[in-house]
């Protein structure tokens, strides 16, 4: 009996650390370094948003970027 008590707490712990750790995940802000080729458009289309967004998250004064840079997409 005692040792079913601390396999349920250990998988209860588990499942505890798990949830926390893809809650922690989804809030981290993720980014995208810029390809050869690219434009917001096509990078909001990858990320199920919109180049306006894009624009709004990472204070891009226009639509123009560059390779290499790295760029806010969103929370998920």
């Amino acid at each position: 009996m005692r040792s079913e008590g601390r396999r349920a707490f250990a998988q209860d712990s588990t499942a505890a650390w798990a949830r926390a750790a893809a809650e922690a995940e989804a809030a981290r802000p993720r980014s995208h370094v810029i390809q050869n080729g690219e434009a917001l458009a096509s990078i909001a289309r990858l990320y199920d948003t919109t180049p306006e967004e894009l624009q709004r998250l990472n204070q891009l004064p226009d639509t123009r970027i560059r390779v290499g840079d790295r760029i806010r997409v969103g929370p998920k």
